[in-house]
């Protein structure tokens, strides 16, 4: 996931979920002015690359979150970072 001047939408999600446990769904759509299923595509490509963390982005019309466990989270989290 590259990063140019303005985040992609799917890094701003992982960004909200890492620090988040649950975000509102129809208030990150507004915010970034996208349909919900836009949002959903973005959603399942980054699923497709969470797999090997074992993590997951649950979506749902009014919610988000990150499931996984917290070690792996973790993991995800540092190896972003790097």
């Amino acid at each position: 996931m590259g990063i140019v001047s303005k985040q992609s939408v799917s890094v701003q999600l992982i960004k909200e979920l890492l620090f988040t446990k649950e975000c509102s769904t129809t208030n990150f759509l507004a915010v970034n002015g996208l349909s919900y299923e836009t949002l959903k595509r973005h959603t399942r490509k980054v699923n497709r690359q969470l797999l090997r963390y074992g993590l997951q982005i649950k979506l749902t019309k009014y919610t988000s979150t990150m499931s996984g466990s917290e070690n792996a989270i973790r993991l995800f989290y540092h190896r972003l970072l790097m």
